[in-house]
């Protein structure tokens, strides 16, 4: 429809022309640009619903992209371009047929990524990188680190804390730090484990009592107290390991004590063999030999212990007399029951006591009373000797 069109004088007169032939136009497709965006996942793939942008549209009218097209990098970038690959206007409230895709661009922007991470507590405030372990939100397969150091509000335990990211900042592993930047770090301070030791002399019990025990990886400068009891796994001297806290807790010095933990430690207490002094009688019998025999009564044992002795060890002299030293020689206290290693021995003495002689005699019946020595016999001497009856 001609409307209000007419035509002109130019170069030729307008009069002697007429519109009264046919009109016709061409409408041509509008050529657009497209652009967009989207956070890095990996891929250069770029998909329809990322081209949000495009310049060139007829009035206020709105399009949409369909299919996927790519880039030559996946890493973060700006002015992206894009191979159209299967990309395609789709409506929006103008229609797709009236446009033609010229040309997109892309920019890829960074991932953000929720940093956290764990430490024992050390006493002080400071989050190292190599404390960070877990990347949330980054691409499957790729992995990061984190160096510098960054700081929570308190030093003591506690479960994902703040972290103020002072230095800490992330770099390269299988994945590029180019591509990430950091949301938010928490840190737990945990418990730190601490380990005894001790020791104290044999009892024949399994108890580790907190005041023979020492703390081993404590906090320097930080002290604490122990108390209660533990059960060792054996009552025997040695290097024995406590198998169950019991009652055995932790109380503040000048560190607190929910900053620690006995579980995970190296808890040992080593039990010290308990000295036993033995003294013992033999009847003189000529030589200076002692035997186990004659060493029954020991000193200082724990519980129901009892000991006894093996080998043979001697006096000085054979002759009876008290508080004689017996040099131990094979003497060695019997460990067939497994006692006797318990102990340890400091000293022996023994008592040898005169000897009972036994007196036999015979004469023919003379009307009297008397007994003549040259009448008697002497029985139950030492071996090798003699004695005079007057």
């Amino acid at each position: 429809s001609l409307g209000t069109i007419a035509i002109a004088d130019a170069t030729g007169s307008a009069s002697n022309y007429s519109l009264s032939g046919s009109f016709v136009m061409d409408i041509t497709a509008r050529a657009v640009t497209a652009s967009g965006n989207r956070k890095y996942d990996g891929t250069t793939t770029v998909s329809g619903s990322d081209l949000t942008t495009f310049t060139n549209l007829v009035g206020s009218e709105t399009l949409a992209a369909s299919g996927s097209g790519s880039v030559t990098s996946a890493s973060v970038g700006s002015g992206k371009g894009v191979t159209l690959g299967t990309l395609a206007l789709a409506n929006g409230t103008g229609s797709a047929s009236n446009y033609s895709l010229s040309s997109a661009s892309f920019e890829i922007q960074q991932r953000a990524l929720t940093l956290a991470g764990s430490k024992l507590y050390d006493g002080n405030t400071t989050i190292q990188g190599s404390n960070i372990d877990t990347f949330t939100n980054i691409v499957s397969g790729e992995a990061l680190v984190v160096t510098g150091e960054g700081s929570v509000a308190s030093a003591n335990v506690g479960s994902g804390k703040s972290v103020t990211t002072g230095t800490l900042s992330l770099a390269n592993n299988t994945g590029l730090a180019s591509n990430y930047s950091i949301s938010s770090i928490s840190a737990s301070i945990t418990q730190r484990p601490l380990s005894l030791s001790g020791s104290r002399t044999y009892d024949a019990t399994r108890w580790a009592n907190g005041s023979d025990l020492n703390l081993a990886n404590i906090v320097s400068g930080e002290t604490l107290s122990m108390s209660g009891r533990g059960v060792l796994g054996s009552p025997a001297a040695g290097t024995q390991t406590i198998v169950n806290v019991n009652t055995l807790a932790l109380s503040d010095g000048t560190g607190s004590a929910s900053n620690y933990t006995l579980t995970g430690g190296t808890l040992t207490m080593t039990i010290l063999p308990r000295t036993t002094s033995v003294t013992g009688s033999k009847s003189y019998d000529g030589t200076t030999t002692i035997n186990p025999s004659a060493l029954t009564t020991f000193s200082n044992l724990a519980g129901s212990d009892t000991l006894s002795f093996t080998g043979s060890g001697s006096v000085a002299s054979a002759n009876v007399g008290s508080g004689k030293a017996v040099t131990l020689g094979s003497l060695a206290l019997d460990n067939s029951s497994g006692v006797g290693s318990n102990y340890t021995l400091s000293t022996a003495t023994v008592e040898i006591t005169q000897r009972i002689i036994n007196l036999d005699g015979i004469r023919a019946y003379d009307g009297s009373t008397t007994a003549s020595a040259s009448d008697i016999t002497i029985g139950n001497l030492a071996s090798g000797e003699n004695l005079i009856l007057s």
